[in-house]
Protein backbone atom coordinates (compact mmCIF):
# COMPACT_ATOMS: atom_id res chain seq x y z
CA UNK A 1 0.00 0.00 0.00
CA UNK A 2 1.53 3.32 -1.22
CA UNK A 3 2.47 5.60 1.69
CA UNK A 4 0.77 8.15 2.64
CA UNK A 5 2.35 11.92 2.70
CA UNK A 6 1.89 13.86 6.16
CA UNK A 7 0.34 17.17 6.00
CA UNK A 8 3.52 19.68 7.29
CA UNK A 9 2.17 21.07 10.38
CA UNK A 10 3.39 25.12 11.44
CA UNK A 11 5.38 25.06 14.32
CA UNK A 12 6.81 27.76 16.94
CA UNK A 13 10.93 28.17 17.45
CA UNK A 14 10.57 25.43 19.98
CA UNK A 15 8.78 22.97 17.70
CA UNK A 16 5.83 23.41 19.27
CA UNK A 17 2.71 22.75 16.73
CA UNK A 18 0.99 26.46 16.53
CA UNK A 19 -2.91 26.56 17.23
CA UNK A 20 -5.10 27.87 14.72
CA UNK A 21 -5.14 31.29 16.43
CA UNK A 22 -1.25 31.48 16.72
CA UNK A 23 -1.32 30.87 13.16
CA UNK A 24 -3.98 33.69 12.06
CA UNK A 25 -1.97 36.15 14.11
CA UNK A 26 1.01 35.32 11.97
CA UNK A 27 -0.27 35.24 9.35
CA UNK A 28 -1.46 38.96 9.67
CA UNK A 29 1.70 40.13 10.94
CA UNK A 30 2.98 38.55 7.78
CA UNK A 31 0.63 40.77 5.32
CA UNK A 32 1.79 43.72 8.02
CA UNK A 33 4.77 43.65 7.24
CA UNK A 34 4.26 43.15 3.59
CA UNK A 35 2.13 46.03 3.72
CA UNK A 36 4.59 48.11 5.31
CA UNK A 37 7.02 47.05 2.64
CA UNK A 38 4.76 48.02 0.26
CA UNK A 39 4.03 51.85 1.08
CA UNK A 40 8.07 51.84 1.81
CA UNK A 41 8.76 51.24 -2.24
CA UNK A 42 5.67 53.51 -3.37
CA UNK A 43 7.14 56.17 -0.65
CA UNK A 44 10.37 55.85 -2.26
CA UNK A 45 8.82 55.68 -6.03
CA UNK A 46 6.65 58.49 -5.31
CA UNK A 47 9.70 61.45 -4.20
CA UNK A 48 12.00 60.00 -7.07
CA UNK A 49 9.23 60.27 -9.59
CA UNK A 50 8.54 63.59 -7.90
CA UNK A 51 11.73 65.30 -7.72
CA UNK A 52 12.17 63.67 -11.82
CA UNK A 53 9.07 65.38 -12.53
CA UNK A 54 9.98 68.51 -10.84
CA UNK A 55 13.18 68.22 -12.40
CA UNK A 56 11.72 68.41 -16.27
CA UNK A 57 9.15 71.01 -15.20
CA UNK A 58 11.73 73.28 -14.47
CA UNK A 59 14.19 72.67 -17.51
CA UNK A 60 10.49 72.73 -19.96
CA UNK A 61 9.65 75.66 -18.28
CA UNK A 62 13.27 77.25 -18.43
CA UNK A 63 12.78 75.85 -22.28
CA UNK A 64 9.63 77.46 -22.87
CA UNK A 65 10.54 80.35 -21.37
CA UNK A 66 13.60 80.66 -24.08
CA UNK A 67 11.07 80.17 -26.32
CA UNK A 68 8.52 82.80 -25.55
CA UNK A 69 11.38 85.28 -25.15
CA UNK A 70 12.41 84.55 -28.69
CA UNK A 71 9.08 84.49 -30.20
CA UNK A 72 8.37 87.87 -28.99
CA UNK A 73 11.65 89.08 -30.10
CA UNK A 74 11.00 88.18 -33.51
CA UNK A 75 7.60 89.73 -33.80
CA UNK A 76 7.75 92.34 -36.46
CA UNK A 77 5.57 94.87 -34.34
CA UNK A 78 8.73 96.86 -33.13
CA UNK A 79 10.00 97.85 -36.21
CA UNK A 80 6.74 98.82 -37.13
CA UNK A 81 6.09 100.90 -34.61
CA UNK A 82 9.11 102.23 -34.50
CA UNK A 83 8.66 102.86 -38.50
CA UNK A 84 5.37 104.66 -37.26
CA UNK A 85 6.77 106.61 -34.84
CA UNK A 86 9.43 108.53 -37.03
CA UNK A 87 7.16 109.18 -39.83
CA UNK A 88 5.12 112.02 -40.44
CA UNK A 89 2.72 113.15 -43.06
CA UNK A 90 4.96 115.04 -45.17
CA UNK A 91 7.68 112.12 -44.67
CA UNK A 92 5.03 109.46 -45.91
CA UNK A 93 3.98 111.98 -49.10
CA UNK A 94 7.36 111.57 -49.86
CA UNK A 95 7.00 108.09 -49.91
CA UNK A 96 3.62 108.14 -51.98
CA UNK A 97 5.91 110.73 -55.28
CA UNK A 98 9.05 108.40 -54.88
CA UNK A 99 7.73 106.30 -57.64
CA UNK A 100 4.43 105.16 -59.66
CA UNK A 101 2.15 103.08 -58.13
CA UNK A 102 -0.84 103.78 -61.12
CA UNK A 103 -0.53 102.62 -64.51
CA UNK A 104 -1.65 106.31 -65.87
CA UNK A 105 -2.37 107.27 -69.45
CA UNK A 106 -0.63 110.50 -71.68
CA UNK A 107 -3.04 113.24 -69.77
CA UNK A 108 -1.87 112.76 -66.12
CA UNK A 109 1.13 112.26 -63.72
CA UNK A 110 1.57 110.26 -61.14
CA UNK A 111 2.93 112.88 -59.00
CA UNK A 112 -0.22 115.10 -59.03
CA UNK A 113 -2.16 112.51 -58.80
CA UNK A 114 -0.97 110.98 -55.94
CA UNK A 115 -0.20 114.34 -54.41
CA UNK A 116 -4.05 114.92 -54.49
CA UNK A 117 -4.90 111.84 -53.17
CA UNK A 118 -3.09 112.47 -50.26
CA UNK A 119 -3.93 115.76 -49.65
CA UNK A 120 -7.82 114.93 -49.78
CA UNK A 121 -7.55 111.48 -48.09
CA UNK A 122 -4.59 110.74 -45.71
CA UNK A 123 -3.01 113.59 -44.07
CA UNK A 124 -3.91 114.25 -40.65
CA UNK A 125 -5.54 110.46 -40.70
CA UNK A 126 -3.92 108.11 -37.91
CA UNK A 127 -1.04 105.51 -39.24
CA UNK A 128 -1.53 101.77 -38.56
CA UNK A 129 0.01 98.82 -39.99
CA UNK A 130 -1.67 95.51 -41.11
CA UNK A 131 0.14 91.92 -42.41
CA UNK A 132 -0.27 92.31 -45.74
CA UNK A 133 -2.01 88.79 -46.97
CA UNK A 134 -1.19 86.63 -49.27
CA UNK A 135 2.45 88.71 -49.79
CA UNK A 136 3.86 88.23 -46.57
CA UNK A 137 5.74 85.28 -45.47
CA UNK A 138 7.86 83.89 -41.83
CA UNK A 139 11.26 85.11 -43.77
CA UNK A 140 10.07 88.14 -45.00
CA UNK A 141 7.01 90.17 -43.12
CA UNK A 142 5.19 92.61 -45.60
CA UNK A 143 3.25 95.49 -43.58
CA UNK A 144 0.87 97.74 -45.13
CA UNK A 145 0.42 101.31 -43.53
CA UNK A 146 -2.86 103.47 -43.78
CA UNK A 147 -3.71 106.38 -43.02
CA UNK A 148 -7.46 105.96 -41.67
CA UNK A 149 -8.29 103.26 -43.91
CA UNK A 150 -6.50 104.49 -46.90
CA UNK A 151 -3.02 102.88 -48.08
CA UNK A 152 0.14 105.02 -48.18
CA UNK A 153 3.47 102.23 -48.34
CA UNK A 154 4.35 98.66 -47.87
CA UNK A 155 7.60 97.93 -45.60
CA UNK A 156 9.36 94.87 -45.91
CA UNK A 157 11.36 93.44 -43.21
CA UNK A 158 14.59 91.21 -43.25
CA UNK A 159 16.41 88.91 -40.59
CA UNK A 160 18.71 90.93 -39.01
CA UNK A 161 19.84 88.48 -36.21
CA UNK A 162 19.26 84.89 -35.73
CA UNK A 163 17.24 83.75 -32.25
CA UNK A 164 16.91 80.43 -30.53
CA UNK A 165 14.30 78.02 -31.92
CA UNK A 166 14.82 79.10 -35.70
CA UNK A 167 13.22 83.03 -34.76
CA UNK A 168 14.56 86.28 -36.32
CA UNK A 169 15.28 89.68 -35.15
CA UNK A 170 13.69 92.17 -38.04
CA UNK A 171 14.90 94.99 -39.56
CA UNK A 172 13.48 97.35 -41.86
CA UNK A 173 14.72 96.25 -45.94
CA UNK A 174 12.20 98.63 -48.10
CA UNK A 175 9.67 101.47 -47.81
CA UNK A 176 7.40 101.38 -51.27
CA UNK A 177 4.28 103.48 -52.17
CA UNK A 178 1.67 101.53 -52.35
CA UNK A 179 -2.50 102.25 -53.15
CA UNK A 180 -4.78 99.35 -53.64
CA UNK A 181 -6.40 99.62 -57.01
CA UNK A 182 -9.74 100.41 -55.19
CA UNK A 183 -8.48 103.10 -52.76
CA UNK A 184 -9.16 105.81 -56.47
CA UNK A 185 -11.85 105.79 -58.57
CA UNK A 186 -11.15 105.94 -62.88
CA UNK A 187 -13.13 108.11 -64.41
CA UNK A 188 -14.13 108.15 -68.13
CA UNK A 189 -15.19 111.14 -70.60
CA UNK A 190 -16.43 112.04 -73.59
CA UNK A 191 -15.68 114.88 -75.69
CA UNK A 192 -17.46 116.33 -79.01
CA UNK A 193 -15.81 118.78 -81.35
CA UNK A 194 -15.83 120.03 -84.76
CA UNK A 195 -13.63 118.03 -86.99
CA UNK A 196 -10.37 120.13 -87.25
CA UNK A 197 -11.24 121.83 -83.33
CA UNK A 198 -7.76 121.08 -81.44
CA UNK A 199 -9.05 119.35 -78.05
CA UNK A 200 -6.76 119.60 -75.08
CA UNK A 201 -6.96 117.62 -71.91
CA UNK A 202 -5.15 118.85 -68.85
CA UNK A 203 -3.10 120.86 -71.13
CA UNK A 204 -2.25 117.62 -73.44
CA UNK A 205 -3.34 117.42 -76.85
CA UNK A 206 -6.02 114.89 -77.20
CA UNK A 207 -4.57 113.01 -80.46
CA UNK A 208 -7.15 111.32 -83.16
CA UNK A 209 -6.64 107.87 -81.97
CA UNK A 210 -8.98 108.40 -79.03
CA UNK A 211 -11.78 109.17 -81.63
CA UNK A 212 -14.47 106.60 -81.51
CA UNK A 213 -16.64 108.65 -83.80
CA UNK A 214 -15.58 110.37 -86.38
CA UNK A 215 -19.00 111.15 -88.63
CA UNK A 216 -21.30 113.03 -86.38
CA UNK A 217 -23.29 115.01 -88.82
CA UNK A 218 -24.49 118.88 -88.08
CA UNK A 219 -27.61 119.96 -88.62
CA UNK A 220 -29.26 123.11 -90.46
CA UNK A 221 -25.75 124.27 -92.18
CA UNK A 222 -25.49 128.09 -93.30
CA UNK A 223 -25.73 128.39 -97.19
CA UNK A 224 -21.91 129.02 -97.14
CA UNK A 225 -21.11 125.73 -95.80
CA UNK A 226 -23.28 123.85 -98.07
CA UNK A 227 -21.19 125.66 -100.66
CA UNK A 228 -18.03 123.92 -99.05
CA UNK A 229 -16.55 121.05 -100.42
CA UNK A 230 -17.01 118.96 -97.54
CA UNK A 231 -20.03 119.61 -95.17
CA UNK A 232 -19.00 119.83 -91.27
CA UNK A 233 -19.16 116.91 -89.16
CA UNK A 234 -18.12 116.52 -85.64
CA UNK A 235 -16.08 113.80 -83.85
CA UNK A 236 -15.93 112.01 -80.45
CA UNK A 237 -13.19 111.58 -78.13
CA UNK A 238 -13.49 108.64 -75.25
CA UNK A 239 -10.49 108.73 -72.88
CA UNK A 240 -10.97 106.48 -69.83
CA UNK A 241 -8.66 105.69 -67.06
CA UNK A 242 -8.21 109.06 -65.54
CA UNK A 243 -8.05 109.51 -61.65
CA UNK A 244 -6.96 113.16 -61.02
CA UNK A 245 -8.81 116.51 -61.86
CA UNK A 246 -9.84 116.73 -65.29
CA UNK A 247 -9.42 120.28 -67.47
CA UNK A 248 -10.61 120.37 -71.08
CA UNK A 249 -9.97 123.53 -73.51
CA UNK A 250 -10.35 124.33 -76.75
CA UNK A 251 -7.54 125.35 -79.27
CA UNK A 252 -8.10 129.47 -78.25
CA UNK A 253 -7.16 128.16 -74.22
CA UNK A 254 -10.59 128.49 -73.16
CA UNK A 255 -12.07 125.98 -70.83
CA UNK A 256 -14.67 123.83 -71.86
CA UNK A 257 -17.43 122.37 -68.44
CA UNK A 258 -19.39 119.21 -68.33
CA UNK A 259 -23.01 119.04 -69.24
CA UNK A 260 -25.14 118.60 -66.57
CA UNK A 261 -27.35 115.36 -66.55
CA UNK A 262 -25.03 113.36 -68.40
CA UNK A 263 -24.30 109.99 -66.85
CA UNK A 264 -20.74 110.03 -68.36
CA UNK A 265 -18.58 113.42 -68.04
CA UNK A 266 -19.66 114.72 -71.15
CA UNK A 267 -17.64 117.67 -73.05
CA UNK A 268 -18.89 119.47 -76.23
CA UNK A 269 -16.84 121.96 -77.91
CA UNK A 270 -18.04 124.87 -80.26
CA UNK A 271 -21.41 124.40 -79.52
CA UNK A 272 -24.17 123.75 -82.56
CA UNK A 273 -23.29 126.27 -84.75
CA UNK A 274 -21.34 127.85 -82.78
CA UNK A 275 -18.75 129.70 -84.72
CA UNK A 276 -18.50 133.15 -86.23
CA UNK A 277 -16.49 135.86 -88.60
CA UNK A 278 -16.22 139.19 -89.57
CA UNK A 279 -13.65 140.23 -92.72
CA UNK A 280 -13.27 143.22 -93.85
CA UNK A 281 -11.69 143.81 -96.99
CA UNK A 282 -11.45 146.13 -100.23
CA UNK A 283 -14.13 145.03 -102.33
CA UNK A 284 -11.68 143.82 -105.32
CA UNK A 285 -10.14 141.28 -102.73
CA UNK A 286 -11.43 137.66 -102.93
CA UNK A 287 -12.49 136.38 -99.19
CA UNK A 288 -12.19 132.76 -98.57
CA UNK A 289 -13.58 130.86 -95.60
CA UNK A 290 -12.49 127.14 -95.58
CA UNK A 291 -11.41 127.42 -99.84
CA UNK A 292 -14.95 128.83 -100.57
CA UNK A 293 -15.73 131.79 -101.87
CA UNK A 294 -17.67 134.26 -100.22
CA UNK A 295 -19.99 136.40 -102.07
CA UNK A 296 -22.89 138.89 -102.10
CA UNK A 297 -24.82 137.26 -99.38
CA UNK A 298 -22.13 137.53 -96.97
CA UNK A 299 -21.99 141.31 -97.21
CA UNK A 300 -23.06 143.03 -93.88
CA UNK A 301 -21.45 146.45 -95.06
CA UNK A 302 -19.80 148.24 -97.30
CA UNK A 303 -18.09 151.25 -97.31
CA UNK A 304 -18.21 154.82 -99.38
CA UNK A 305 -15.81 154.12 -102.84
CA UNK A 306 -14.16 157.35 -103.94
CA UNK A 307 -13.95 156.09 -107.16
CA UNK A 308 -17.86 155.95 -107.92
CA UNK A 309 -18.23 157.00 -111.07
CA UNK A 310 -14.75 157.27 -112.20
CA UNK A 311 -14.79 153.60 -113.80
CA UNK A 312 -13.31 154.79 -117.00
CA UNK A 313 -10.52 155.56 -115.06
CA UNK A 314 -9.61 152.72 -112.48
CA UNK A 315 -10.92 149.85 -114.54
CA UNK A 316 -13.06 148.83 -112.56
CA UNK A 317 -11.26 148.54 -109.53
CA UNK A 318 -12.51 149.90 -105.97
CA UNK A 319 -11.36 151.50 -102.97
CA UNK A 320 -14.20 151.05 -101.00
CA UNK A 321 -13.87 148.44 -98.17
CA UNK A 322 -16.46 145.91 -98.05
CA UNK A 323 -17.15 143.80 -94.45
CA UNK A 324 -18.68 140.28 -94.62
CA UNK A 325 -19.79 138.54 -91.64
CA UNK A 326 -21.88 135.44 -90.73
CA UNK A 327 -22.53 133.70 -87.73
CA UNK A 328 -23.95 129.95 -86.58
CA UNK A 329 -20.90 128.24 -88.26
CA UNK A 330 -20.17 124.82 -87.63
CA UNK A 331 -16.79 124.95 -88.68
CA UNK A 332 -14.11 127.12 -87.56
CA UNK A 333 -13.51 129.52 -90.13
CA UNK A 334 -10.16 129.87 -92.00
CA UNK A 335 -9.77 133.16 -93.71
CA UNK A 336 -7.81 133.72 -96.41
CA UNK A 337 -7.60 137.18 -98.54
CA UNK A 338 -5.89 137.19 -102.03
CA UNK A 339 -5.24 140.78 -103.35
CA UNK A 340 -5.88 141.44 -107.02
CA UNK A 341 -3.15 140.89 -109.56
CA UNK A 342 -0.42 143.73 -108.69
CA UNK A 343 -1.67 144.92 -105.57
CA UNK A 344 -0.01 143.86 -101.83
CA UNK A 345 -1.77 143.87 -99.13
CA UNK A 346 -1.40 143.41 -95.75
CA UNK A 347 -4.07 141.18 -92.71
CA UNK A 348 -4.57 141.94 -89.02
CA UNK A 349 -6.36 140.66 -86.21
CA UNK A 350 -8.48 142.95 -83.89
CA UNK A 351 -8.90 142.21 -80.28
CA UNK A 352 -12.24 141.01 -80.85
CA UNK A 353 -11.44 138.65 -83.92
CA UNK A 354 -12.32 140.34 -86.55
CA UNK A 355 -10.15 140.18 -89.76
CA UNK A 356 -9.30 143.20 -91.75
CA UNK A 357 -7.16 143.66 -94.80
CA UNK A 358 -5.84 146.81 -96.23
CA UNK A 359 -3.82 147.15 -99.20
CA UNK A 360 0.09 148.14 -98.84
CA UNK A 361 1.31 151.46 -99.47
CA UNK A 362 3.63 151.77 -102.57
CA UNK A 363 6.58 154.51 -101.29
CA UNK A 364 7.48 154.71 -105.11
CA UNK A 365 4.57 156.01 -105.81
CA UNK A 366 4.50 158.46 -102.59
CA UNK A 367 7.66 159.34 -103.81
CA UNK A 368 6.11 160.26 -107.11
CA UNK A 369 3.07 161.82 -106.84
CA UNK A 370 3.31 163.65 -102.97
CA UNK A 371 4.29 166.63 -104.56
CA UNK A 372 0.95 167.17 -106.74
CA UNK A 373 -0.65 165.75 -103.53
CA UNK A 374 0.73 168.69 -101.66
CA UNK A 375 0.19 171.38 -103.84
CA UNK A 376 -3.56 170.35 -103.86
CA UNK A 377 -3.85 170.23 -100.57
CA UNK A 378 -2.01 173.46 -99.63
CA UNK A 379 -4.17 174.97 -101.85
CA UNK A 380 -7.50 173.18 -100.66
CA UNK A 381 -6.49 174.86 -97.13
CA UNK A 382 -5.58 177.78 -98.39
CA UNK A 383 -8.92 178.74 -100.15
CA UNK A 384 -10.81 177.13 -97.27
CA UNK A 385 -8.85 179.81 -94.89
CA UNK A 386 -9.82 182.61 -97.20
CA UNK A 387 -7.72 182.80 -100.13
CA UNK A 388 -9.94 183.14 -103.16
CA UNK A 389 -6.40 183.26 -105.43
CA UNK A 390 -6.32 179.21 -104.88
CA UNK A 391 -9.20 178.58 -106.48
CA UNK A 392 -8.11 178.75 -110.15
CA UNK A 393 -4.99 176.55 -108.75
CA UNK A 394 -7.92 173.99 -107.12
CA UNK A 395 -9.82 173.74 -110.40
CA UNK A 396 -6.50 173.64 -112.40
CA UNK A 397 -5.49 170.10 -110.32
CA UNK A 398 -8.94 168.89 -110.18
CA UNK A 399 -10.99 166.46 -112.84
CA UNK A 400 -13.07 168.32 -114.93
CA UNK A 401 -16.62 167.18 -114.62
CA UNK A 402 -16.43 165.28 -111.51
CA UNK A 403 -18.21 165.96 -108.44
CA UNK A 404 -15.35 167.49 -106.72
CA UNK A 405 -15.05 169.81 -109.20
CA UNK A 406 -18.05 171.11 -109.79
CA UNK A 407 -18.14 171.56 -105.98
CA UNK A 408 -15.01 173.98 -105.88
CA UNK A 409 -16.71 175.47 -109.06
CA UNK A 410 -20.27 176.30 -107.12
CA UNK A 411 -18.37 177.67 -103.84
CA UNK A 412 -17.74 180.96 -104.67
CA UNK A 413 -21.23 182.12 -104.28
CA UNK A 414 -21.00 180.71 -100.52
CA UNK A 415 -17.50 181.83 -99.50
CA UNK A 416 -17.47 185.49 -97.83
CA UNK A 417 -14.54 186.21 -96.09
CA UNK A 418 -14.63 188.89 -93.37
CA UNK A 419 -11.17 188.16 -91.99
CA UNK A 420 -7.75 187.02 -92.97
CA UNK A 421 -6.77 183.37 -91.73
CA UNK A 422 -3.41 182.37 -90.84
CA UNK A 423 -2.33 178.53 -90.93
CA UNK A 424 0.37 176.70 -88.47
CA UNK A 425 0.50 172.75 -88.46
CA UNK A 426 1.48 170.97 -85.52
CA UNK A 427 2.20 168.30 -88.02
CA UNK A 428 0.86 167.36 -91.93
CA UNK A 429 1.22 164.01 -92.67
CA UNK A 430 0.99 162.57 -96.23
CA UNK A 431 0.58 158.33 -96.55
CA UNK A 432 -0.96 155.25 -97.94
CA UNK A 433 -0.50 155.78 -101.21
CA UNK A 434 -2.48 152.99 -102.84
CA UNK A 435 -2.28 152.23 -106.62
CA UNK A 436 -5.57 151.22 -107.83
CA UNK A 437 -5.02 150.19 -111.45
CA UNK A 438 -2.59 152.17 -113.71
CA UNK A 439 -4.39 155.36 -113.59
CA UNK A 440 -5.61 155.91 -110.20
CA UNK A 441 -4.60 155.91 -106.85
CA UNK A 442 -5.76 157.10 -103.20
CA UNK A 443 -3.80 158.38 -100.37
CA UNK A 444 -4.62 160.01 -96.87
CA UNK A 445 -3.71 163.28 -95.96
CA UNK A 446 -3.85 163.80 -91.97
CA UNK A 447 -3.28 167.05 -90.29
CA UNK A 448 -3.35 169.34 -86.88
CA UNK A 449 -3.61 173.42 -87.92
CA UNK A 450 -3.48 176.36 -85.74
CA UNK A 451 -5.87 178.94 -87.41
CA UNK A 452 -5.70 182.77 -85.98
CA UNK A 453 -8.63 185.28 -87.99
CA UNK A 454 -7.44 188.83 -88.06
CA UNK A 455 -10.55 191.29 -87.99
CA UNK A 456 -10.98 195.17 -87.44
CA UNK A 457 -12.34 194.13 -84.21
CA UNK A 458 -11.20 190.97 -82.86
CA UNK A 459 -8.47 188.16 -83.14
CA UNK A 460 -9.80 184.36 -83.14
CA UNK A 461 -7.97 181.38 -82.46
CA UNK A 462 -8.83 177.62 -83.73
CA UNK A 463 -7.58 174.23 -84.38
CA UNK A 464 -8.17 172.16 -86.45
CA UNK A 465 -7.49 168.31 -86.58
CA UNK A 466 -8.51 166.24 -89.24
CA UNK A 467 -7.63 163.63 -92.05
CA UNK A 468 -8.92 163.08 -95.55
CA UNK A 469 -8.70 160.19 -98.05
CA UNK A 470 -8.27 161.49 -101.31
CA UNK A 471 -8.64 159.90 -104.61
CA UNK A 472 -6.37 160.58 -108.10
CA UNK A 473 -6.60 159.86 -111.47
CA UNK A 474 -4.75 160.05 -114.70
CA UNK A 475 -6.01 162.10 -117.53
CA UNK A 476 -4.60 162.43 -121.16
CA UNK A 477 -1.23 161.88 -118.75
CA UNK A 478 -2.21 164.50 -116.24
CA UNK A 479 -2.89 163.53 -112.47
CA UNK A 480 -6.22 165.46 -111.37
CA UNK A 481 -7.67 165.05 -107.72
CA UNK A 482 -11.03 163.47 -108.44
CA UNK A 483 -12.68 163.02 -104.94
CA UNK A 484 -11.87 163.84 -101.64
CA UNK A 485 -13.87 162.53 -97.90
CA UNK A 486 -12.98 163.27 -94.33
CA UNK A 487 -12.09 159.95 -92.34
CA UNK A 488 -14.90 159.20 -89.53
Amino acid sequence: MAETEKRRVPTDENGRPLSREEMAERRERARQRAVARSKRRFRRFFWVYTAVILLLGGVGLGVLYRYLDAYEQSQGKYVMEEFLASHSDDDYLEILLSAPTLELGEFESSEEVMTRYFESSCRGQRYSYREAAGVSSAEKPVYTVKAGKYDVCRVTLTPAEDLPFGFHRYRLESCVPYVSPYALTATSIAIEAPEDEPVFLNGREVSAAYITDDNIPCTELTALERRYASAPHRVLYEVSGLYGDITVTDGSGSEVYPSDGEEQLFYRLGGEGGYSFTVTAPANASVYVCDTLLGGEEITARGDDLFAGLEQYTGGVSSAAVTYSLTGLYRKPVIRVEAPEGCRMEQSEGEDGAVLCRYLPDEALQREQQPLVEKFFAANMGYGAGNNGELATLLQLTLYGSELYNYFANSTAAMIWASDTTITYDYLNYSDFIPCGEDAFTCRVSYKAHLKSQSWYETTDSVLEDAYDLAFVRHNNQWYAAAMAIVE
